[in-house]
């Protein structure tokens, strides 16, 4: 049995609806939803119906023949992130969230209760996900941190921090300005990476990373400097590490 359930914020919230609700739990009742947003009653808050394909995604999980990860909670980054270099200009990663979107929609197909938090993509979110749009590396930051405790942590996004940027005056004779230099700084996230044995530390912390040379042996050193379980390189191809769509294997 799935249900879909739909009422008034503070109903939603009563210790009643949410005792009645564990009790639907330990019998085997399967639930999607609610979310948050507009209710019908004209309050803003949780208690919405889920989107009528989050309800098919959900009964397409519960009538699937394999769904292993079932009762796991995932978190999957996915995209890029903008960051402000001045009031004209933005650093923005050239990513288009595709990887991400597909990882957690296999996720969710499993039967885990995945999150999204991506970045600024045309790529929509998969159906039974849900999504939390961000723009800089913070927010993303932020936005992991909220979602533990998680059991799989899937780090797809292209994250890039601004730690300052440099624009000094070339030598008076040569009368132009020299380059910008951005000052990167860690990804805050990586904390999720490091965190060891700690309570909120995923089983399983899976990192994405595009190189542009020697794939094999940076993806071994990284996955070992970031602490990371599994990570898959991403090699530059003809047609370009960023939306290309040609595959090879590789070591």
């Amino acid at each position: 049995m799935l249900v879909a359930p739909t009422m008034n914020l503070m109903m939603w919230t009563h210790p009643a609806t949410q005792a009645n609700l564990a009790i639907l739990e330990k019998r085997g009742v399967m639930r999607v939803g609610p979310g948050s947003g507009e209710l019908a009653c004209g309050e803003v808050g949780s208690g919405r119906m889920a989107e009528p394909l989050e309800i098919v995604a959900a009964i397409d999980r519960v009538l699937a023949s394999d769904i292993r990860l079932a009762g796991k909670r995932a978190l999957v980054t996915s995209g890029p992130t903008r960051e402000p270099i001045d009031s004209r200009a933005l650093y923005l990663q050239p990513l288009l969230g595709e990887a991400g979107a597909r990882v957690a929609a296999a996720l969710a197909a499993l039967g885990a209760d995945t999150v999204l938090v991506s970045g600024p993509t045309q790529e929509p979110a998969p159906a039974g996900v849900r999504l939390v749009p961000v723009e800089t590396a913070s927010e993303n930051a932020r936005a992991c941190e909220a979602a533990l405790p998680v059991d799989i942590a899937v780090m797809a996004a292209a994250v890039r921090r601004l730690a300052g940027r440099d624009r000094r005056r070339a030598q008076a004779e040569e009368g132009r300005w020299r380059p910008t230099v951005l000052r990167l700084a860690e990804n805050p996230i990586s904390r999720l990476h490091r965190a060891g044995a700690g309570n909120d530390r995923p089983a399983l912390v899976m990192a994405l990373a595009a190189e542009t040379d020697n794939a094999v042996e940076k993806r071994s050193q990284k996955r070992l400097r970031k602490r990371c379980d599994w990570i898959l390189a991403n090699e530059s191809h003809p047609d370009g590490t960023f939306g290309g769509t040609a595959t090879r294997p590789f070591g």
